[in-house]
């Protein structure tokens, strides 16, 4: 009995480590199938991410298109004079300008009238579109440079004004308007402003601010360079 315990032992032993063995040799399997299933995860993530960017950049295509075929639809509505600029702006962007009544009075100037029409329609165009895009619908900066270059064969500038000159001359640079939400009308300062040129014959600047709850950009001066402040 002794012997013949010591022979099943033996052999139990061996089929443990046949069983030992063909463990390790699944695991190591599993673990290499674990591995390959996790390099397809990473694949599959970074095709899905060049996916959506793919996707992403044909919409900004599609999106630039139709802007662009608008622009053109819009030009052939443009006004032939200074005065009907302000009501052609109203009609066309209604929904993201606001042309505040002290425009009306500023186009009417003669001096305003020096100022290229095709430019000033431009400019209103730009804000309207890829800047408002920009500033409310995320639009990438390169985008509206883009955009801008490709429709209107410029860049437009737009910065923001200096505290000290908002302060040192607010009757240029505030305006009375009535911000969504609220009960009446308040100053507001032009903090804002698109700019052309230096010189006299080239030179524009629209003045404006955003009402943020409205999505829309208050145009309050244009289309001549308003008085600032000069520290010598």
């Amino acid at each position: 009995w002794s012997q013949k315990f010591a022979q099943l032992e033996l052999s139990y032993q061996a089929e443990l480590a046949k069983k030992d063995a063909e463990t390790a040799r699944l695991r190591k399997q599993i673990e290499r199938l674990q591995n390959y299933e996790a390099r397809l995860e990473r694949e599959k993530d970074k095709l899905a991410q060049a996916l959506e960017r793919e996707r992403q950049n044909c919409a900004l295509q599609l999106r630039a298109r139709d802007s662009e075929v608008d622009y053109l639809k819009r030009k052939l509505t443009r006004p032939e004079k200074h005065i009907d600029v302000i009501e052609w702006a109203r009609r066309q962007f209604s929904d993201r300008l606001v042309m505040h009544k002290r425009t009306e009075t500023l186009m009417d100037k003669k001096t305003a009238w020096g100022v290229d029409l095709g430019l000033l329609c431009d400019a209103l165009d730009f804000l309207a579109t890829d800047y408002w895009d920009y500033r409310f619908d995320r639009l990438p900066v390169e985008e509206m440079n883009r955009r801008c270059s490709a429709k209107y064969g410029r860049p437009f500038d737009v910065t923001k004004l200096g505290d000290l000159t908002i302060e040192f001359t607010p009757g240029e640079y505030k305006i009375k308007y009535k911000m969504t939400g609220t009960e009446k009308a308040r100053e507001y300062a032009l903090s804002w402003h698109l700019t052309v040129g230096n010189d006299p014959e080239n030179l524009l600047r629209i003045y404006f601010f955003p009402d943020d709850k409205a999505r829309k950009l208050v145009i309050g001066s244009m289309p001549e360079h308003l008085r600032a402040v000069q520290i010598r």
